[in-house]
C-alpha cells in the first residue's frame, strides 16, 4: 500500500481499492499527522477516488443538509411516547444504521479488533447477525413505526428459512450473510493504536443438539409477523407456510426430546434452574 498527494486530496491506494481524503485542512499536517489547532472550519471528506467538480465546503454543507433532512423525515414516522424521547430517537437511528445494506440483519458492529481495556489484546471480528437476540424484537420494531426495518429483517430471516444447509438454520452469521467464514490474519492493518494482531470472520456453524429446534422456533416466532400483518403479505406465500410447519415440526420434537431427557441424579430444581437452557419451560423442575 501506498499513498499520493495533490494540493487538496490524498489518495490511499490498498491492494485491491483506493481512498481519497479531500480536506481543506493542511495536507502535510494530515500526511505526517501532526496535532494542529484548528481555528475556521475545516471540511474533510473521505471517500471514493473521486474529485469534486463544486467547492468542498458547498459540498460538505450541502451533504450535511440532505443528511439532517433525511433523518427528520424518518423519525416522523415513529411511535414516540411521551418519556425519553431522545434516548428513543438516538436508539432508532442508531439501529437503522446497524442493518447490513448487503443481507438486511442487524450487526453487533462495525469495528474490530478494539481492546476491552489498557492491556488487553484485540477483540475478535463482532461483525455479526445474532439471531437469538434478534428474533425476538420484531414485535417492538412494528409498534415503534420502524416497518421498513421489519420488512428487511424478515427478508433476510425468509433467506435463511430456504438456505439449503446441512446443519440448519445457524444462531450467528457474518456481516455479508455468509454461515461460515475461516478466521484470517490481517497484518496489513495496524489496528487499535498501532497494536495489530487483527483476526477477520471466525464464524464457524453451530454445535449441540438443542440449538438447531431453538432457532426453527425462533425464526417461526419471527416469520409469523409476514402472516397476520396485511401490510407485509407480500412476504408471505404458501412455500413459506409450507416452510415454517416443517421448522415447527423440528422446534417440537427439539423441545420434546429436551423435556425427556432424565436429570442428573444428584441434581436439584436450584441446579436445574441454573444450568443454561435454550427453552424457557424446563419441564423436569
Amino acid at each position: 500500500a501506498y499513498q499520493t498527494r495533490g494540493s487538496h486530496h490524498i489518495r490511499y491506494c490498498g491492494h485491491k481499492e483506493i481512498w481519497r481524503l479531500t480536506t481543506t485542512a493542511s495536507i502535510q499536517r494530515v500526511l505526517e499527522e501532526v496535532p494542529f489547532l484548528v481555528h475556521d472550519p475545516v471540511y474533510m471528506v473521505f471517500g471514493q477516488d473521486e474529485s469534486f467538480s463544486s467547492s468542498l465546503s458547498h459540498v460538505s454543507k450541502e451533504f450535511e443538509h440532505k443528511t439532517m433532512k433525511y433523518w427528520k423525515t424518518w423519525c416522523a414516522s415513529l411511535c414516540l411516547c411521551v418519556e425519553y424521547q431522545d434516548i428513543l430517537v438516538r436508539t432508532a437511528i442508531t439501529l437503522g444504521m446497524m442493518q447490513s445494506e448487503e443481507f438486511s440483519g442487524f450487526i453487533s458492529s462495525f469495528t474490530f479488533g478494539i481492546p476491552t481495556g489498557p492491556d488487553a489484546p484485540p477483540t475478535r471480528d463482532e461483525r455479526l447477525c445474532r439471531l437469538f437476540d434478534e428474533c425476538l424484537c420484531l414485535s417492538i420494531l412494528r409498534e415503534f413505526g420502524m416497518l421498513d426495518i421489519c420488512r428487511k429483517f424478515l427478508e433476510f430471516l425468509k433467506n435463511i428459512c430456504f438456505l439449503d444447509s446441512e446443519g440448519g438454520p445457524q444462531s450467528t452469521y457474518s456481516h455479508l450473510g455468509q454461515g461460515e467464514v475461516p478466521a484470517e490474519k490481517v497484518p496489513y492493518l495496524a489496528g487499535f493504536h498501532g497494536r495489530g494482531d487483527l483476526t477477520v470472520g471466525g464464524v464457524a456453524p453451530d454445535r449441540g443438539d438443542a440449538l438447531p429446534g431453538a432457532l426453527c422456533g425462533l425464526l417461526c416466532l419471527g416469520l409469523t409477523h409476514a402472516c397476520f400483518d396485511v401490510r407485509l403479505k407480500d412476504l408471505c406465500s404458501p412455500k413459506l407456510i409450507e416452510r415454517l410447519e416443517s421448522l415447527a415440526t423440528t422446534a417440537y420434537e427439539a423441545f420434546q426430546d429436551y423435556a425427556k431427557r432424565p436429570p442428573p441424579p444428584s441434581a436439584t430444581a436450584a441446579d436445574l434452574a441454573s444450568q443454561p437452557s435454550y427453552f424457557d419451560d424446563d419441564l423436569r423442575c
